[in-house]
């Protein structure tokens, strides 16, 4: 019992924090891209969230981002491509049907 305890406690210390830092750099890209969405570099913003999404593939703030970029580049169909995969990752986040819809009604 007292091994497991030690495995334990060596887990949580040592791969929390690579967890945590992982996430943080996840989130510094998400608002890179959320500023080049802003800037209107709508190409750029696209590269930084497909490299969001290599890293996290379940990330649904990255599909509504670059689903976002993809509608100003009027790419409507990889925009609601992207919005229906952040509809199946959070289906209980009304903004992403919303999203989803926008792009619908632009295409």
């Amino acid at each position: 019992m007292i091994r497991c305890s030690a495995w334990i406690v060596l887990i949580v210390v040592f791969v929390t924090p690579l967890l945590l830092a992982q996430d943080s750099e996840i989130e510094e890209q998400l608002q890179r891209g959320e500023t080049l969405l802003l800037q209107e570099q709508y190409e750029e913003a696209v590269e930084v969230f497909n490299d969001v999404i290599r890293q996290d593939p379940n990330n649904a703030d990255a599909y509504t981002s670059r689903g976002k970029a993809y509608m100003m580049l009027q790419e409507f169909d990889a925009a609601i491509a992207d919005h229906e995969m952040a509809v199946r990752l959070e289906p209980d986040n009304a903004m992403r049907y919303l999203n989803r819809g926008a792009a619908n009604l632009l295409m």
